[in-house]
């Protein structure tokens, strides 16, 4: 039986640049072997930037696995092993695997789902333009016809994903990364700040601005610099106090005669666990 399938890849914004190139290279293989698909890349040059790669494939009624079993050749299985595990991206989050109901609506609406976008062409064989063009307005007219549907266009940044976006919108925007309205012009784009601490956006526009010298005002620069020196000294003070009272702790239990060896130890392991969390590794 012959069914719609839908693989997406969806790298961590900050991998964007080099993973989804990549990707698409490693899917021409793949494309060749199929006679009728829709390959996307969707928001190209953004660090949400994706693939899409909707195919028909012979499959019984649920055999999801086999579509990850088409996909994941050696190269694919290398590029996992070798290119993901370093860096940002996870797989769980990165590889997502469908197998479209088979009615004509779902596919329709999956189809239009994939090329929705007008900025981006398509690479496609066995789906005629006038064909997706008609499942594009039937995608988009089911989309106007939900009901009470919840804005969730909103994009609420995490710590590891503030630099790539910065320096994105930065560059779209035209506004310099030392520019205090950066921020405030992001938040009209709707990218959200609720889940990322003063001190972490204090840190991460220090390292954008002293990383963009070229980029940003002397003035700038010079803050930036003071700034992050001033972070490290802090630090280094904290990480040598709390050192010393590990030591302490530690020599005050050795002295405790009403301990025997074993509670010594046990105690000292206790000691060192604690000021290990506290110091983030000694």
């Amino acid at each position: 039986m012959s069914r719609y399938c839908l693989f997406t890849f969806n790298p961590h914004p900050s991998d964007t640049k080099e993973l989804v190139q990549e990707m698409q290279s490693l899917l021409q293989p793949l494309i060749k072997k199929t006679k009728q698909y829709i390959v996307v890349r969707e928001k190209r040059g953004t660090p949400t930037e994706h693939i899409h790669f909707l195919f028909v494939k012979t499959l019984s009624k649920d055999e999801t696995d086999k579509i990850k079993t088409f996909i994941e050749n050696k190269s694919i299985q290398l590029f996992i092993k070798n290119r993901l595990k370093p860096s940002n991206t996870e797989y769980k989050h990165a590889f997502d695997y469908r197998l479209v109901p088979n009615t004509k609506e779902d596919h329709m609406y999956k189809i239009g789902y994939v090329c929705k976008e007008t900025n981006c062409r398509p690479i496609t064989e066995g789906f005629s333009q006038e064909y997706i063009t008609e499942c594009v307005q039937f995608y988009n007219t089911v989309e106007r016809n939900k009901s009470n549907k919840i804005d969730n266009s909103w994009k609420h940044l995490k710590p590891n994903e503030l630099h790539c976006y910065m320096e994105h919108y930065s560059e779209e925007l035209e506004i310099p990364l030392d520019d205090p309205t950066l921020v405030v012009e992001m938040k009209t784009k709707k990218i959200s700040f609720n889940q990322i601490t003063h001190k972490q956006l204090r840190i991460t526009k220090d390292e954008l601005v002293l990383a963009n010298k070229d980029k940003v005002s002397e003035f700038s620069y010079k803050v930036s610099k003071t700034s992050a020196q001033e972070d490290e000294n802090q630090d280094g003070f904290h990480y040598k106090m709390l050192y010393v009272e590990l030591l302490e702790a530690m020599k005050d239990i050795e002295q405790d005669k009403n301990l025997s060896d074993y509670e010594k130890l046990k105690r000292i392991r206790l000691e060192v666990v604690y000021k290990n969390d506290v110091l983030g590794g000694i």
